[in-house]
């Protein structure tokens, strides 16, 4: 039915979404879907840029329960780690038992992702707890290959630079 319409005229825009409600009772997530953790990082990147810290924890916040949401593939349908963007923030705002909480989470889903150990060490240091610092390592599993993604040493950097993390932490 929705093809057929979509033949009949194809910018209406309703036959679309009847594909995509299609797809999604299938067990295929709408590209809506993917797309709502993507909108809600956007808008937790404006308001950290615009000095919101809270404001961003909260869509962070949105966006993490969002892509826990998501069904599990390989690959995942939303690779961007938003539970390491929630934990930068939330060290940011000074909230450190809440960000250690959720790099720990990150890595429960990515274990032996440097990213999430980079912010739990850094974590520990700002809290002047210089042996857990030491103590963060991999786990014991067999890290797999290297491959290159989102979370590349400068995206990740900048993250941390453009939200003024790394003058938090230092003081």
């Amino acid at each position: 039915m929705f093809r057929r319409a979509q033949k009949l005229d194809p910018r209406c825009a309703m036959c679309f979404w009847g594909e995509a409600i299609v797809l999604k009772d299938a067990g295929i997530p709408a590209a809506l879907d993917v797309l709502k953790p993507a909108r809600t990082v956007v808008e937790g990147r404006i308001g950290q840029s615009q000095d919101d810290t809270e404001l961003g924890i909260a869509h962070f916040e949105e966006a993490v329960d969002l892509q826990d949401s998501l069904p599990y593939t390989e690959p995942p349908h939303w690779y961007y780690p938003v539970r390491q963007a929630l934990a930068a923030a939330l060290v940011h705002a000074g909230r450190f038992d809440e960000a250690e909480d959720q790099f720990l989470r990150a890595l429960e889903r990515a274990p032996n992702n440097g990213w999430s150990y980079y912010g739990l060490l850094e974590l520990y240091k700002a809290r002047g707890n210089l042996d857990a610092a030491r103590r963060q390592k991999p786990s014991s599993r067999k890290p797999g290959p290297v491959t290159a993604h989102c979370c590349s040493s400068r995206s990740f950097s900048c993250g941390w630079i453009d939200t003024g993390l790394r003058s938090a932490l230092r003081t």
